[in-house]
Parts: structure tokens; sequence; C-alpha cells
């Protein structure tokens, strides 16, 4: 791709710093906006747009470190997308989080055996473009399993019934009122 060993390890700086930087910005987001659109549509597509982009930015800019270290930093964007995975997934089944997670960890590690093992077995037959595109295609494999997920609906609180309190009794909110005098 143009770039030498030591420039592609600063990208992998820099698409580590972006990752960090929003690893808890993502976390969250999952909260109030909705897990299963954080990791489907800011982890499994820009990751996938991510993937191509550090594939055909170079390709069309030639030899632009600074374009390319913006989508080395979307990768580590999209990757850091995916934070509130565990906990959307322990959600599907709340009584067996132990074995959620077993299954979670050894997904997370298995992919760090697949992912080089992808590159190696292809790489020959179809380039660095086909591996990218393979890669690409699997995160946006992703969000297709992501958002055909279930999620539990979210308990809401029922409302307060003060229907035994008597109206005199009733103090709104903030008020002041004076300390008991007894025990």
């Amino acid at each position: 791709m143009g770039f030498r060993a030591q420039e592609w390890a600063s990208l992998l700086i820099v698409m580590m710093v972006s990752n960090l930087a929003c690893v808890v910005t993502f976390g969250a987001l999952g909260d109030p906006w909705s897990r299963r659109k954080t990791v489907a549509w800011l982890g499994g597509v820009v990751s996938a747009l991510a993937c191509l982009a550090l594939y055909y930015v170079p390709e069309a800019a030639g030899h632009n470190y600074l374009l390319v270290a913006i989508a080395a930093g979307a990768l580590g964007v999209g990757m850091a997308g995916y934070v509130p995975m565990p906990p959307l997934m322990t959600s599907q089944d709340p009584e067996r989080k132990g074995q959620i997670m077993s299954a979670y960890t050894l997904g997370a590690g298995a992919s760090m055996a697949f992912g080089p093992l992808i590159g190696t077995v292809f790489i020959g037959a179809i380039g660095i473009g086909g591996v990218m595109w393979i890669y690409a295609a699997l995160h946006l494999l992703s969000t297709v399993l992501v958002l055909g997920m279930k999620t539990p609906p979210e308990p809401r609180p029922e409302p307060a019934d003060h229907t035994d309190v008597h109206p005199a009794e009733r103090q709104p909110v903030g008020a002041l009122t004076a300390p008991s005098r007894g025990l």
C-alpha cells in the first residue's frame, strides 16, 4: 500500500487511541439510545466502512498519511461501537449470565485467531482488497445479527398511588418542612 512498517505501526496507534477515546462514550450512549443500535450502526456499519476505507483511501489518495490516519481512526471508533455487546447479550437470558459471558469471551478470543487466519488464507488468492471486503462483510453480518436480536422491554416504574394520602399531607417537590420535634 506504499507505507513503511513504522508508518503502519503509528496508524495502529491512531486506531487504538480513537478506540479508547470512544469506548466510554459508546458504552454510555448504549444505555439511553439503544445497546442494539449502538452495536449495529456504530460497531458493525462504521467498522465495515472503515475497513474498506483503509484499503481504498491509499488506493485513491496514494501515500497520504493524514487521510489514511482518519480511516484508521474511523476503524478504532467503529470497534468501540461493539462495547455495549456484553450487556446486550446478557439481557437475552439474565439467568444465564455466566454462560453467556463465557460464550462472548470465547468469541472475542476466537476473533483474534480467525481474523489473521482469514488474511493468511485469502490474501494470496484475492489480495488485500479482497481480504478487507471479507472483514467488511463480517462486520455487516454482525449488524444483521444484532438487529435480529430481541431485547427485553425496559421495566417501567409504576405510577405512585397517592389516593390514600390526605391532600394536606402532600408536599410539593422541594417544599421546606419543619423538622419533627418528637421521637
